[in-house]
């Protein structure tokens, strides 16, 4: 468990994920420097994820959901402009796949997000 949030005035872009009838979501996010973008959605608990992202540019990544005043990441890097993985819920929360620049360029990110059966 981590403790801590990101203030919601640094968020770039804040979307929420929209599956596709085959069970892919993807999506174009922004990020200026100092700020935190996230795409986040709801989902059921081992609702399995294959996800994946390539960035122009290194930014501190994590999964994360709130459990009250907690925060608990099941998957953390920082300083990567690519990385994927999946995703096993233990439970069912809102989780979010979010990324912060500290470098001084903007940065582009191409998420692919993928339901396993």
């Amino acid at each position: 468990m981590v403790a801590g949030a990101a203030a919601s005035s640094a968020v770039a872009d804040d979307d929420d994920i929209h599956w596709d009838a085959q069970g892919n979501a993807q999506r174009t996010l922004h990020l200026e420097p100092g700020k935190v973008a996230e795409y986040c959605g709801e989902l059921s608990a081992h609702e399995k994820v294959q996800w994946q992202f390539d960035a122009t540019s290194p930014l501190d990544f994590n999964i994360h959901f709130h459990t009250g005043g907690e925060v608990s990441m099941p998957a953390k890097a920082d300083g990567v402009a690519a990385s994927k993985g999946i995703l096993d819920p233990a439970s069912a929360q809102d989780y979010c796949w979010m990324w912060t620049s500290r470098g001084t360029l903007a940065s582009s990110i191409e998420v692919s997000l993928k339901r396993l059966p």
